[in-house]
């Protein structure tokens, strides 16, 4: 660019399928650098270009205007368990036992990763269960009688992808400890 550049925006583009985001400067001149990329196939692992447009006030571009920056990345959509069930023993000291089903869509899950917590705080160290083992998971220790706990049951892939929000792949239940 000749000139002094600014950021216009920046567009992502990903391959293979092309699909883009893009950002704009917002009213006080700052510019995004997050977009979402819809459109993905869980399990796919694509190549993400992002473009920078830059601009500048005599609109001329000079040593490859825009400039590229490109990423690899596995898109991977997190489901939930479903029909999440706590059942406590029927003697004291026999625990809880947390048991579920597998997504319909099942989008690539490695295994799953079980927590209880009462209030804000976690309970025990929880358990993992590797996808095709029983969907079982047995609590039973650090459970005190008349407290109620919240069994999640989060479905994780084997890859590490930032941005995942737990939330989106747990479900909880309420329940009394016998």
């Amino acid at each position: 660019m000749t000139g002094s550049a600014t950021v216009g925006g920046y567009t992502a583009t990903a391959t293979p399928g092309g699909q883009t985001c893009s950002t704009v400067p917002a009213a006080d001149g700052t510019v995004p650098t997050t977009c979402v990329l819809t459109g993905l196939t869980p399990g796919t692992t694509y190549s993400i270009v992002v473009t920078v447009d830059l601009t500048s006030p005599r609109g001329k571009c000079q040593n490859g205007c825009p400039t590229t920056v490109g990423a690899t990345a596995t898109y991977w959509d997190p489901v939930r368990p479903a029909s999440v069930k706590a059942t406590a023993g029927t003697t004291t000291g026999s625990g809880v036992v947390v048991t579920w089903t597998a997504p319909a869509t099942p989008s690539d899950i490695d295994h799953y990763l079980v927590t209880a917590s009462s209030g804000t705080t976690t309970v025990g160290s929880g358990c993992t269960v590797a996808t095709g083992d029983p969907l079982t998971c047995p609590f039973t220790s650090d459970l005190v009688t008349g407290t109620s706990y919240t069994f999640t049951v989060q479905a994780l892939p084997s890859f590490t992808q930032s941005g995942i929000d737990p939330g989106l792949s747990s479900a909880s239940i309420k329940l009394a400890a016998p």
